[in-house]
């Protein structure tokens, strides 16, 4: 399980039947990938 901190929150990021989610209002709402989601997948390239 991966956080991504920014402002002082922590959105859960995981690997959900191989499609990445967060916890942030974009991901719930709009069902994109998010800058949490793509900053992690930066991070762990």
């Amino acid at each position: 399980m991966l956080h991504h901190k920014q402002q002082k929150k922590a959105y859960d990021i995981k690997l959900v039947n191989d499609e990445w989610t967060c916890t942030c209002e974009d991901c719930n709402f709009r069902h994109v990938y998010c800058k949490h989601i793509y900053a992690v997948l930066d991070y762990i390239k």
